[in-house]
């Protein structure tokens, strides 16, 4: 079997044509002989849903896409205590390291009143992730907003489906 031209859908991580059992014995052993498999594999490790550690209600999904997208979804809290999402794309350029600008959206309403032509993009400030492993990474704020800069530890927990990091 020619895993090289598997095509990935990282909407609920499916691999077209194979279980992930049968991806995960496939590539077992071969990740660091493979380029192909070592860059798949590298794909596959922050995808999931991270919750932000001590800081209940707060968390993180990210998704990297076949093209190599890093996207990010921060789902906090403003100032007042409302909730507040922030958005973020960029180039993947390592497994360990990320580094992307977040973006806070409004604008359109809710319903038959929603207008694309009423949306805005501020810069909410930057963002710098440093994967630990497959559970842990240490997150990196800086914003321009207001909220200053920090650090938080974020955990996963959720591991999607033929993912290739799994928790030991």
């Amino acid at each position: 079997m020619n895993l090289k031209l598997t095509a990935i859908l990282f909407t609920g991580m499916l691999v077209m044509g194979l279980s992930s059992s049968t991806v995960a014995q496939s590539t077992e052993g071969a990740l660091s002989d493979d380029p192909v498999l070592a860059d798949l594999y590298d794909k596959l490790v922050a995808d999931g849903s991270w919750i932000v550690t001590g800081h209940r209600g707060e968390g993180m999904v990210i998704d990297v896409t076949v093209d190599g997208l890093f996207v990010l979804y921060w789902m906090t809290y403003d100032k007042q205590g409302g909730q507040m999402w922030l958005v973020g794309v960029t180039e993947q350029s390592s497994e360990a390291e990320v580094q992307l600008s977040m973006y806070q959206y409004s604008g359109p309403v809710f319903g038959p009143e929603f207008n694309t032509d009423d949306l805005e993009a501020e810069l909410w400030g930057e963002l710098h992730i440093n994967f630990r492993d497959c559970a842990f990474a240490d997150v990196h704020y800086d914003s321009v907003t207001g909220y200053g800069t920090g650090q938080l530890e974020i955990q996963r927990i959720y591991y999607a489906a033929g993912s290739l990091c799994q928790p030991e």
